[in-house]
């Protein structure tokens, strides 16, 4: 008798919490359109979408291949990036500046 007490006591208790838990979120999960990006990823958006005519089709990814309109992509550059070239144990600023070298080619 005195176990079963005990287990409706701590069953009660998790589901207290689990409860408490859910009402003390706030707002909608996933909606992020109220944060602001932190300074450092502010500084690196681009003022206006960029434009690219004139790539070779094995640049692009196949799903980009026909795309029409607004499209969100992401660039993978070559170049290794600091954190690699630290892994590897390479110079992170030589690194660093054949990133933002490549970079800047592919965005002017």
């Amino acid at each position: 008798m005195k176990r079963k007490i005990i287990f409706i006591f701590l069953v009660g208790i998790l589901v207290l919490a689990n409860t408490a838990s859910v009402f003390a979120q706030n707002g909608v999960p996933g909606n992020r359109g109220d944060r602001s990006l932190p300074a450092n990823l502010a500084e690196m958006k681009l003022e206006t979408p960029l434009q690219m005519d004139g790539l070779a089709a094995g640049t692009l990814d196949s799903a980009l291949v026909g795309a029409v309109g607004a499209n969100k992509v992401i660039i993978h550059l070559s170049a290794d990036s600091a954190a690699i070239a630290f892994t590897k144990g390479k110079n992170t600023a030589v690194a660093v500046q054949a990133a933002k070298a490549q970079q800047a080619a592919f965005l002017n």
